[in-house]
């Protein structure tokens, strides 16, 4: 694998690693945000995942993730 496709990996690891401390975050909330920890951790959330899915990695020729 080329330099390029693990830096690929290795951030989109970066990336899943911060979506598991958004969910320790606000598990970890006062009692006053319970009732809004689903959407704190939703928004979070998305945010991680659109720019997961915005930063494709080639693999090998014809292989996109």
């Amino acid at each position: 694998m080329d330099r390029e496709a693990q830096f690929a990996l290795i951030n989109n690891a970066a990336l899943l690693l911060s979506l598991s401390m958004i969910y320790e975050l606000t598990y970890l909330a006062s009692v006053r945000l319970r009732r809004l920890q689903p959407y704190i951790s939703g928004c979070f959330i998305a945010i991680i995942c659109i720019i997961i899915m915005s930063a494709p990695f080639t693999l090998q020729s014809g292989i996109i993730f």
